[in-house]
């Protein structure tokens, strides 16, 4: 069991990260080529679970002219600092518990959000509960290729993420909540690609000693 503690912990060190990175468009570029999909489906009603300082929230409401309703949430209030979100809809509420009716979104995003969370699992009810049954699940994540035991003691040197898991743990994962996959990108060139300094030493740290790689998934209800 996750600690209150722990989470808070690693929310800041997840929050100072965002602050100190740009992504502008980038969140939509993912859609065109890691989720082998297109800025089409952000045309109806989007929720982005865990939208931290922006992130896709951000983009879709700047450059999806079309999108019907874009809505962030994000139970960190110093996450949602972004001047850019504050004429757009930010909910400070946890994945654990969304304040949405039932069927409700047309496209549900969680990039790299549910291994920073003390109940992965709820959080994955819940997506599943507000998705409508045509509805698209974006799903982002960094897994570890390494055997469980040393994944279990990963928290001592990985503050900022509460699960480590494997590729074949979220695969399980997705599927117990009845969510089908229909498209997975793997992909690790994308942590090579920020700007020279501290955090691109504990990226190659991360993809060449930890075995890090970040999944892609497009999932629909099963």
């Amino acid at each position: 069991m996750v600690s209150k503690s722990r989470w808070q912990e690693a929310q800041r060190a997840e929050t100072k990260f965002h602050q100190e990175i740009s992504r502008g468009e980038l969140e939509l570029r993912w859609i065109d080529e890691e989720f082998d999909s297109s800025r089409d489906i952000l045309d109806g009603r989007v929720l982005e679970v865990g939208c931290g300082t922006g992130g896709l929230t951000y983009s879709v409401a700047e450059f999806v002219s079309e999108v019907q309703l874009v809505v962030g949430v994000d139970p960190v209030l110093g996450k949602l600092s972004n001047p850019a979100l504050r004429t757009e809809p930010v909910v400070q509420a946890a994945g654990e518990s969304l304040p949405f009716e039932d069927s409700s979104f047309d496209v549900v995003a969680s990039l790299n959000v549910i291994d920073h969370a003390i109940h992965p699992s709820t959080i994955l009810d819940e997506i599943s509960r507000v998705l409508k049954t045509d509805g698209t699940f974006l799903f982002k994540i960094n897994t570890f290729s390494l055997p469980k035991f040393v994944r279990k003691r990963m928290k001592y040197v990985d503050r900022p993420h509460l699960h480590h898991f494997s590729p074949a743990e979220v695969r399980d994962e997705l599927a117990d909540h009845g969510f089908r996959i229909a498209h997975e990108s793997v992909n690790s060139r994308e942590l090579f690609s920020r700007r020279l300094n501290d955090w691109d030493a504990k990226w190659i740290l991360a993809t060449t000693v930890l075995r890090l790689n970040t999944h892609y998934m497009k999932c629909f209800v099963d």
